[in-house]
């Protein structure tokens, strides 16, 4: 997950990123990628998120 914040913090998207990856052998889907950082954002951050949805 830390190649994929990487790419995104170099402007890359999610999207383009996880085909490389999966093309490489590690199959990660950007749903699943999605899921995970929220999952590990701190709470102040997914109530940000939420009221701005």
């Amino acid at each position: 997950m830390a190649f994929i914040e990487d790419m995104r913090s170099e402007g890359h998207a999610v999207e383009s990123t996880c085909p490389v990856l999966t093309g490489h052998g590690c199959s990660v889907a950007a749903r699943t990628y999605r899921s995970w950082r929220q999952a590990n954002l701190p709470v102040a951050d997914r109530t940000d998120a939420a009221r701005n949805s």
